[in-house]
């Protein structure tokens, strides 16, 4: 890559030194309290009960009749009203299904997952009000050139700042941050930001071909920061909100990300926002008369691949599965351990796979792990340090039954709980301590079925990236519905 004159690489080098200097800086500065108690979250739902297989399937043959604008537009108003924090994408998963149930239970509507105009009209003046509150506004940077959603009445006017532009609330709680760096490798500039430092914890990142994403913590403050590689540079935005500011600033921060546009006018506009009213034959509210699509995913996880066509799982991932899939392919349960942790699942495939070493003890409490999961989109790598129960990482909607491997790219177990996507922050779980599935378990429970795990000891250590390019073909992802 052609980085230019001694001067231009200068330039560029001293713009992500600053990059990287707003972590420790705000590392250092003392947390406010707010003068008066912040305003309540939103009010809890009813306790809602597993819906029926047949319900969910009306529900999703509704959502997937509207218009795919409208249900980006849905999932931004439940953003709002504090029920969803995933992706705007307009897909139908567990998340927007549960999100949509429980404004259904509090507007006191059946929460069948099939919101009619009302409970939309209701949902659109919530949004309405919520971004009225903050000033929440879609903001053209022109110095920039990015696209971003600002809560104007918290934060304070545009100021110029190296690199790009600043917004930030005069208490200091509050900041956004947009950049735009000319000749900045990405990748050298996602090594840069996720490096941990005094008081600066990175909870979650994730890199792309041409984008990445990371969720960190400094201190007090929570923060978001995403970058896209714009010609043979990078545009992006960091955000830091600090624990002790409104909780809605946790809604604005996914509706900012939402909202981002590196190069506006040349990718697909913002999120559109619900009208409060709505001609009387809108979508209707009865499934359409459309073929049955295939079955909607109840609950992700990721399965370790022992044996061609055989894959463990913790027993928990694959509990009352109405329909199994391993990779997308149909499976089954070939059985269950002792102790009823860990199940066997079967499928059609007759690739063979490499062994992998088992770890010879327990990590010491604090040592570094890497937990390795698999979606069907993509895999996703997390570190993570050894505590006395299991792990404690950042895992992502998958995570459920995701190996870890130390230092030496050893196997220490499978994740035993999934993680807690209703409380992600801009659509990120953030850093939670994880029970294990030990290896030893595993192993006796492999060696069994005639899988491949090599005893502590057969063979001698790798390093962590060289047992994640290991588990490459190794992790699976197990969906299952209930």
């Amino acid at each position: 890559m052609d980085h230019g004159s001694d001067r231009g690489r200068g330039m560029v080098l001293s713009i992500a030194l600053v990059l990287a200097g707003i972590v420790p800086a705000f590392a250092q500065t003392p947390p406010k309290r707010p003068a008066a108690p912040a305003p309540a979250a939103t009010a809890p739902a009813p306790e809602l009960g597993e819906i029926a297989p047949e319900a969910r399937e009306a529900a999703r043959l509704a959502w997937e009749g509207r218009p795919e604008a409208e249900r980006k537009a849905i999932q931004s108003g439940l953003v709002w009203s504090g029920d969803y924090a995933g992706t705007l994408d307009g897909t139908f998963g567990r998340m927007t299904l549960e999100a949509i149930r429980a404004f259904q239970a509090r507007s006191q509507t059946v929460p069948d997952g099939i919101p009619t105009d009302d409970v939309l009209t209701r949902l659109a003046r919530v949004e309405k009000e919520k971004k009225a509150a903050v000033g929440f506004t879609i903001v053209d940077d022109p110095a920039t050139g990015v696209r971003l959603g600002l809560p104007l009445k918290l934060v304070g006017k545009a100021a110029k700042a190296e690199g790009g532009t600043r917004w930030a609330s005069k208490d200091g709680r509050v900041e956004w941050r947009a950049y735009a760096l000319p000749r900045q490798d990405l990748t050298a500039l996602y090594d840069r930001l996720k490096r941990e430092g005094p008081g600066h914890k990175v909870g979650y990142a994730v890199m792309r071909a041409d984008w990445f994403v990371i969720a960190d913590t400094v201190g007090a403050k929570r923060g978001y920061q995403r970058f896209e590689r714009v010609g043979d540079g990078v545009r992006g935005f960091i955000v830091y909100v600090d624990a002790t500011a409104d909780p809605i600033l946790d809604r604005v921060v996914i509706a900012s990300a939402a909202a981002f546009r590196s190069q506006p006018g040349k990718e697909p506009e913002p999120v559109a926002t619900l009208p409060e009213t709505k001609p009387a034959a809108a979508t209707p509210t009865t499934p359409p008369a459309t073929p049955p699509a295939p079955a909607t995913v109840a609950l992700a996880s990721t399965g370790l691949v022992v044996a061609p066509g055989r894959a463990v799982v913790v027993a928990a991932a694959v509990d009352g599965c109405r329909v199994l899939t391993v990779s997308a392919k149909p499976a089954t349960v070939a059985g269950l351990d002792d102790g009823k942790a860990l199940a066997l699942l079967s499928w059609s495939d007759t690739a063979a796979v490499p062994a992998i070493r088992l770890a010879e003890a327990a990590p010491p409490v604090g040592a570094n792990e890497t937990v390795v999961a698999r979606t069907a989109n993509a895999r996703t790598v997390a570190a993570g340090t050894a505590t006395e129960r299991g792990v404690r990482a950042a895992l992502q909607a998958g995570g459920l039954s995701a190996p870890v491997v130390d230092a030496e790219g050893r196997l220490v177990g499978l994740v035993a709980a999934a993680p807690d996507v209703a409380h992600a922050f801009a659509g990120v779980v953030p850093a939670a301590d994880y029970p294990l599935v030990p290896g030893e378990v595993l192993a006796r429970f492999v060696g069994k079925a005639g899988g491949g795990i090599e005893p502590a000891g057969a063979s001698a250590p790798t390093t962590s990236a060289g047992a994640v390019a290991r588990l490459g073909d190794r992790v699976v992802a197990v969906t299952c519905e209930k």
